[in-house]
Order: C-alpha cells, then sequence, then structure tokens
C-alpha cells in the first residue's frame, strides 16, 4: 500500500486470508478493525494508530514488523494482539504518543524490541521468546503486570540492558539499578516510586547523575 494515509476500518482476511500485507514508510496506517490476518509477512514502514482493538494474525510463521511507531489514536488507548509463531519485531517507539492499552504476543515464535521504549496503560505479556536489540524500557503507568512467559535474552553478539517500570517498587531493586547506572547502561533512568515513601534524604538514587527521582504524582 502507497498512500499518505491508509485506513483499514474492516475485517482484513477474514473470509479467505492476505498472503502478505505490507505498507511504504511514508504516511500512516490507521487499523480500525479487530482483525487483519495474512497467511505470510505483515510489515507497516510507516507510522501505525490504533483505532481499535486489534488482533494481527499470520497462519504461517509470518514475520509482523513495526518499521515505525505503534500508538493508539489520539484520545484512544486500544490493545494490541500478536499473533504468529514467526518474529514479532518492534524497531520505533511504541505507545510514546498515546499508550496502547495493553500488549500480548502468542507463544510461538519470538518477539525482538529494537526500540527504547514501550508504553501501555496496563498490562504487557510475552508469551513468546524476547530478544532486546537494545537498550530498552517497558513502562506501564497504572500498575499494569509486565509478564514474560519465556525466555528473555540479548540480541546475538550484544549485551543489552532492560529496565521494567510499572507502579509498583518492589519491581525494580534499588541496588541493581544503582549498579546498573553507575555502569552506564541504562545511562539514565526516572524513577517516581520508591522502596519507602517519601524517598529519605541520602539515599543513593539521590546521588546520582544520571538518576531523576520525583514524587508519585501521576
Amino acid at each position: 500500500v502507497n498512500a499518505a494515509t491508509t485506513t483499514l476500518n474492516g475485517l482484513v482476511g477474514n473470509t479467505n486470508r492476505l498472503s502478505t500485507l505490507t505498507t511504504d514508510a511514508s504516511g500512516v496506517t490507521v487499523i480500525n478493525t479487530s482483525s487483519i490476518k495474512t497467511t505470510s509477512d505483515q510489515i507497516f514502514n510507516d507510522a501505525v494508530q490504533l483505532d481499535s482493538n486489534t488482533t494481527l494474525d499470520s497462519s504461517a510463521n509470518g514475520s509482523i514488523t513495526f518499521n515505525s511507531t505503534l500508538d493508539s489514536v489520539t484520545g484512544e488507548t486500544n490493545s494490541l494482539l500478536v499473533n504468529t509463531s514467526g518474529t514479532t519485531t518492534f524497531n520505533d517507539l511504541v505507545g510514546s504518543t498515546d499508550r496502547l492499552s495493553t500488549l500480548t504476543t502468542n507463544a510461538g515464535g519470538s518477539t525482538v524490541i529494537n526500540t527504547s521504549s514501550i508504553k501501555t496503560v496496563t498490562d504487557q505479556t510475552f508469551n513468546d521468546a524476547v530478544l532486546v536489540d537494545t537498550n530498552t524500557t517497558l513502562d506501564s503507568n497504572s500498575s499494569g503486570n509486565i509478564t514474560f512467559n519465556s525466555t528473555v535474552d540479548s540480541a546475538t553478539g550484544e549485551t543489552n540492558s532492560l529496565l521494567v517500570n510499572t507502579s509498583r517498587a518492589e519491581l525494580v531493586e534499588t541496588s541493581t539499578l544503582i549498579h546498573a547506572l553507575n555502569k552506564g547502561r541504562p545511562g539514565l533512568a526516572a524513577v517516581d516510586v520508591f522502596d519507602s515513601e517519601p524517598i529519605l534524604q541520602g539515599t543513593a538514587l539521590l546521588r546520582l547523575e544520571n538518576c531523576i527521582c520525583t514524587p508519585h504524582i501521576g
């Protein structure tokens, strides 16, 4: 598809699947349907906006790839389920402008996270193997569960960091975060929930120049 705005308002491949679906790099794709089904690859080279809770499904181990940003449409929070036994790849920011509600991948295949941030309102559930291809933060702003039901590794030949940020302080081991920040991976952290609140003066996190500590007011 080569267009400024590509809008999918009805079921795609529901009766007879498409072979592949590919969009060009310019413009935006608006997904306003509950299901897109192909036998093989789905490649979104442009920015994607979810206007509905959506499932992307490949029946023959196809790759489902986002090469640009992925958001809900303005003013909404919509969920995404990716269902393939192939590779799901996020190559750009997810939920950075408008968060997804939830993000779920199925148990087959693998997910490659090649973006610095994935943001949802609630849960992120990775049922397949996850490969971290860059320093990454997974963020939920409503105490959502962030769950890995299979393996988590750096991409082959790399050593990348993963920060999980949800509104539960005990999910981040403070001493481990301090050690990682001192090593420069991640290079920067912003923290607004703590083991003890309000945070005590003299706490090691407050002494780190690459850590921003703020009250939990969100």
